[in-house]
């Protein structure tokens, strides 16, 4: 997986990859990333980290629904807000 960090020193790159990720984007995948996001198998991700510390967060990544709601809902709000 490519670190999101260097993603972000292009951004048109992160949404033109964030959209074809969200059409192809399974709830088996969203579920697999949860649990990798738990194992701490992001550890080395500054970003992602930063993300997951609040109590909110960490309460969504609990729960794998509002997880994967949270993604989906993500995912199109980023790209509402890019077009």
């Amino acid at each position: 997986m490519t670190n999101v960090a260097s993603l972000m020193n292009d951004p048109s790159k992160v949404f033109e990859g964030i959209a074809a990720l969200s059409e192809s984007l399974t709830d088996e995948d969203i579920e697999t990333a949860r649990l990798q996001l738990l194992r701490g198998d992001f550890a080395d991700d500054p970003m992602l980290l930063k993300a997951f510390e609040t109590e909110d967060m960490r309460t969504v990544l609990q729960d794998s629904h509002q997880f994967k709601v949270a993604v989906k809902e993500g995912y199109q709000n980023m790209l509402k807000d890019e077009l």
